[in-house]
């Protein structure tokens, strides 16, 4: 779990990973975690297609941008959120790329909070109600790196390019193209 504030923002982020069994019922397990949280905001997100939690932390910092400068695509900022982790611009997409489905075993979460009490606190009541808190499915290994690359469309030049083919340069062009998302629209 790590938790950060965004600059000259009153948001705070929370951010962690979790390790499931089984997604029977996510559409319920959403609706009772949101009165859990209340009146912090969350977004989970299908942890196999991140590059590390500063892929999540960045993405949190363009969609509040994006709201706050009312250039946002959707209309809250959990869902504008996932739009910049999968880099594009339609909703129907992002969610192929970032949404939970039922084979879904590694989840990504942020929880958006007013300070870090709260955001804190709403992680570790959501760890009670699905345990398996597993920051490690954050992290980029050898086959995640290789996903991730074709998920993004990132070639080795592009990678070669920006310093080499290392996970640093692999999530810091993930970040650039979420963040350029902005200009196209």
């Amino acid at each position: 779990m790590r938790t950060a504030k965004i600059k000259d923002t009153n948001w705070v982020i929370t951010i962690g990973g979790f390790r499931i069994n089984d997604v029977y019922d996510f559409q319920r397990l959403i609706t009772v975690l949101t009165d859990i949280v209340k009146p912090s905001i969350f977004q989970f997100l299908d942890a196999d297609n991140i590059a590390g939690w500063e892929h999540l932390y960045m993405s949190a910092v363009n969609a509040v941008n994006a709201i706050d400068s009312g250039d946002k695509i959707s209309k809250s900022l959990p869902l504008e959120t996932l739009l910049y982790a999968s880099c594009k611009d339609q909703i129907s997409k992002a969610l192929q790329i970032m949404g939970i489905k039922k084979d879904t075993k590694n989840l990504a979460l942020i929880i958006f909070a007013d300070n870090v009490i709260v955001a804190e606190e709403a992680f570790s009541k959501i760890i009670k109600k699905i345990g398996n808190n597993e920051d490690a499915v954050l992290e980029v290994d050898n086959v995640k790196f290789e996903r991730l690359k074709k998920l993004f469309d990132i070639s080795n030049l592009e990678l070669e390019a920006a310093g080499g083919k290392n996970t640093n340069n692999l999530v810091n062009l993930i970040i650039e193209r979420g963040s350029l998302l902005r200009l196209k629209r």
